[in-house]
């Protein structure tokens, strides 16, 4: 008969003994005990999955959200690229398709500016962010260069003068001017200045705008 050594006395121990005939420490779990461990086991396993599976359902529908949108984009400007007809009549897909991804630009980044957990954004999600900003200031510039020629078709063939913050209150209380201005919503610095998406003033100059808006490549 092999025997052990009891953990708690010392004593030598038939191998085949559920406890220790001197101390009476139990050597061998029962079969309830074994079951009762076998169950909790596989709850806490259960409850750790469903946990799991709620905790990852946020960072799927953050992907899912965002993979749609550029989705979507794509195939709008897509479309609207092989649009066929008249110049007038693609000129104007080509405007309605980037209205509506403006439209799509806005809730992408907000999207990405929400990621689930305070996660880090990566690389490519950064790089679609400054893309989406890039073009917003793009078009603002072109939106604010319209106003001041508006402004200046109003006013004796002038543009507004003196400081930044003195153009923009010259464009916000010309009523056909401010038109421009009030079709997207332009944030302001304490100096009044109205600032692009990446918090810096636009310059109030036609010529800079002009190159903000359309870019040489």
């Amino acid at each position: 008969m092999a025997l052990k050594k009891c953990k708690e006395c010392g004593a030598d121990v038939s191998s085949k003994a559920t406890s220790c005939p001197k101390c009476g420490n139990p050597l061998k779990k029962s079969a309830s005990n074994r079951i009762l461990t076998l169950m909790i086991s596989l709850i806490v396993c259960g409850i750790l999955y469903t946990l799991g599976i709620h905790a990852l359902a946020p960072i799927s529908q953050y992907e899912s959200a965002k993979q749609e949108c550029v989705t979507a984009e794509k195939q709008i400007m897509r479309a609207a690229n092989n649009a066929e007809g008249s110049d007038e009549y693609r000129l104007a897909k080509i405007n309605a398709s980037l209205s509506r991804c403006r439209e799509i630009d806005e809730t992408l980044a907000g999207i990405l500016n929400r990621k689930p957990y305070g996660l880090a954004l990566t690389q490519e999600e950064k790089d679609i962010l400054d893309g989406i900003k890039t073009r917003k200031r793009r078009h603002i510039a072109q939106r604010i260069e319209s106003g001041m020629d508006v402004y200046k078709v109003y006013n004796n063939d002038s543009y507004p003068q003196g400081t930044n913050a003195e153009i923009v209150k010259a464009l916000e209380e010309d009523k056909e001017a401010v038109g421009c201005l009030r079709e997207n919503a332009i944030e302001k610095n304490s100096n009044g200045e109205l600032l692009d998406p990446f918090g810096q003033p636009y310059p109030m100059d036609v010529e800079k705008l002009e190159a903000i808006a359309f870019p040489k490549k």
